[in-house]
C-alpha cells in the first residue's frame, strides 16, 4: 500500500530485474513513466588461492565433489532443503556458509557430509567448491549467484524470482523447480561430469561479465536520466 501511494508521485521506477518489475506491475505500482529494469553491476571477487582455501578449511580429500551453499540461513532461503539433499547424496560433500536465525537448528540436523560453517568471506569460500547451490523459495536479483558465475562456477538453483535472468538453463547451470528430487538429479549430473562443470563455469563467467558490468549499468542510467530531463 505504501509503495503504491509513493509511486503516484514518482517519475520513473527502476528495478534490478524483470521479475521484480513484473511483481510491481501486478500490484499496480507504477511511476509516471513505464517501469524499466537495469541489472546491477557486480565486480568479480579477488579470490583466495584454491589450495590455500582448502587448507584453511582442513579439506584433505580433494577428489570428492564439493557443493557450496552461500546465503542467509533463514526461511526464505530454505536451508532445510540443503540438509535433505545432503542426506540423500552421501557421496558428495556440502558446505553451508552464512549466518541467520536457523543456523543452530540446521547445525543440529546436518548429516556428516554437510559442514555448517557460519558466516564466511565469499572470497575465501568460493574457491573450494565445484558446484554452487541455491535452494531459495524466492529471490530478487541474486548477487551471490552472479558472484559465483564470475568465479567460474556452475550453478544449480531453484527457478524463482530473477534467478533465470542470471542462470541460463543448460548453458551456465541447471534451473530446477522446488523439488528436492529434481535438485538432487541436477547436482548429481554435474558431480559426475567434470567437463560439463567446466563448460558451464566458463560460459557463466562470460555471460555474467557481459550482463552485470559497471559500464553497462552506468550507461543505462545515464541514458535514462537524460531522457527524463
Amino acid at each position: 500500500m505504501v509503495e503504491r501511494k509513493l509511486s503516484k508521485n514518482t517519475d520513473q521506477i527502476i528495478t534490478v530485474g524483470e521479475a521484480v518489475k513484473a511483481d510491481l506491475n501486478n500490484n499496480s505500482i507504477y511511476g509516471k513513466k513505464k517501469t524499466i529494469s537495469i541489472p546491477p553491476a557486480v565486480k568479480p571477487l579477488k579470490l583466495t588461492n584454491k589450495d590455500l582455501a582448502l587448507k584453511q578449511l582442513r579439506i584433505k580429500d580433494k577428489k570428492r565433489v564439493r557443493v557450496l551453499w552461500l546465503a542467509r540461513v533463514t526461511g526464505v532461503k530454505n536451508p532445510k532443503r540443503l540438509v535433505d539433499i545432503a542426506r540423500a547424496t552421501p557421496e558428495i560433500d556440502f558446505y553451508m556458509a552464512g549466518g541467520g536465525d536457523l543456523l543452530e537448528s540446521i547445525s543440529k540436523q546436518a548429516p556428516d557430509n554437510l559442514k555448517v560453517l557460519g558466516w564466511q568471506d565469499a572470497r575465501s569460500i568460493l574457491p573450494i567448491s565445484d558446484i554452487f547451490l541455491s535452494t531459495s523459495e524466492n529471490e530478487g536479483m541474486p548477487i551471490a549467484l552472479i558472484e559465483a558465475q564470475l568465479a567460474g562456477m556452475p550453478v544449480v538453483a531453484t527457478n524463482v524470482g530473477s534467478v533465470s535472468e542470471v542462470i541460463m538453463n543448460n548453458k551456465t547451470g541447471l534451473l530446477c523447480s522446488k523439488s528436492n528430487l529434481e535438485l538432487i538429479k541436477a547436482i548429481s549430473k554435474l558431480a559426475q561430469n567434470k567437463s560439463l562443470r567446466s563448460k558451464f563455469g566458463k560460459a557463466g563467467k562470460a555471460n555474467a561479465l557481459k550482463l552485470f558490468s559497471e559500464k553497462k549499468l552506468i550507461s543505462a542510467h545515464k541514458d535514462l536520466y537524460l531522457k527524463l530531463k
